[in-house]
């Protein structure tokens, strides 16, 4: 934050308040630039409030805590009200937490959107800047029109959500205002992302740069996730048994809903796979990706392994 106090002051204070580094002659050439028109394309000093650095950290700050605050009611909140018999009530825990274990993606998510704000617009229109404002956009979504409980706290939280990594997502491919062109872009993406991830999996090499055994595995498992959430959402009841196979959450649209974690698993694979052949593997995007991804399974492990010795308890 100290930075992008210091990066925005920098940009709003006058050249004439700045330290004197030149010599003299620069000095004297400065003056003249000065007292001689400005060129009608040249860039000014004070940027708009649009383009400075930080225009959206509150925003995704905003809704980094509203989101996570309505994923924890809608889950957990419900089961204060359970039954007492032994076991029944930890069972019923554990099928609440299994259907939370992407929380820890989500929150990484953010927290890239958030510091790609503070260096500028200029990071947020970069690819994988973009792929995340649609994939958490799309998971929030999901989160919406799949039974929101409680409606209106989950409805009105993830759907602010959605609407501003949207409305950033618009801005920065150029299409804001024209939904017809907007969605035509979000298939487009979606395809090419999918048709990406195999390339990277199956080919030797992409643009000229050697595909290595990191970004082969990202790839395998943003189609593997992928596949997966289509599976959860068409078939919930069938299929939930393939990725929870000890404790599932407790209804089928509580699966359903769980689906749209795999569905931002899948989109930061392929960010992190695609990073990893551009040599930008230790990018702090990246790294941040990377920390969600392994904390989400570290808690699907936990809470599966936590379900195997309730079992041998009860």
């Amino acid at each position: 934050m100290l930075l992008t106090t210091l990066l925005a002051i920098s940009l709003v204070t006058p050249q004439k308040l700045r330290p004197a580094v030149h010599s003299s002659s620069q000095r004297l050439l400065h003056k003249a630039q000065a007292c001689s028109p400005a060129e009608p394309n040249e860039r000014p000093d004070v940027l708009p409030a649009s383009e400075l650095p930080g225009n959206y950290v509150s925003p995704y700050s905003m809704a980094f805590g509203v989101s996570v605050s309505a994923v924890v009611c809608a889950e957990l909140a419900p089961i204060a009200a359970a039954g007492t018999i032994a076991g029944a009530a930890q069972r019923m825990w554990l099928g609440r937490l299994a259907s939370i274990t992407g929380l820890p993606l989500l929150c990484s998510c953010f927290e890239a959107l958030r510091c790609a704000a503070a260096m500028g617009p200029h990071e947020l229109r970069d690819d994988p800047c973009q792929r995340l404002n649609l994939a958490v956009a799309t998971t929030s979504i999901m989160s919406v029109i799949i039974a929101p409980r409680p409606p209106l706290s989950v409805i009105v939280a993830r759907a602010g959500s959605a609407l501003l990594c949207l409305e950033v997502w618009s801005q920065s491919t150029g299409c804001a205002g024209d939904v017809l062109q907007e969605a035509v872009c979000y298939a487009r993406g979606v395809l090419d992302s999918m048709a990406h991830s195999i390339r990277l999996m199956l080919a030797s090499s992409h643009d000229g740069m050697l595909i290595g055994m990191n970004s082969r595995c990202y790839a395998f498992v943003s189609i593997a996730t992928g596949m997966l959430a289509f599976a959860l959402c068409a078939a919930p009841r069938t299929s939930s048994h393939i990725f929870w196979p000890m404790i599932a959450p407790t209804s089928a649209t509580a699966v359903q809903r769980s689906a749209s974690w795999l569905v931002l698993s899948a989109v930061c694979a392929y960010i992190v796979s695609d990073a990893t052949v551009r040599g930008q593997f230790n990018a702090r995007t990246t790294r941040l990706l990377k920390l969600g991804l392994l904390s989400s399974s570290i808690m699907h492990v936990i809470v599966q392994l936590t379900a195997i010795l309730l079992r041998k308890a009860f």
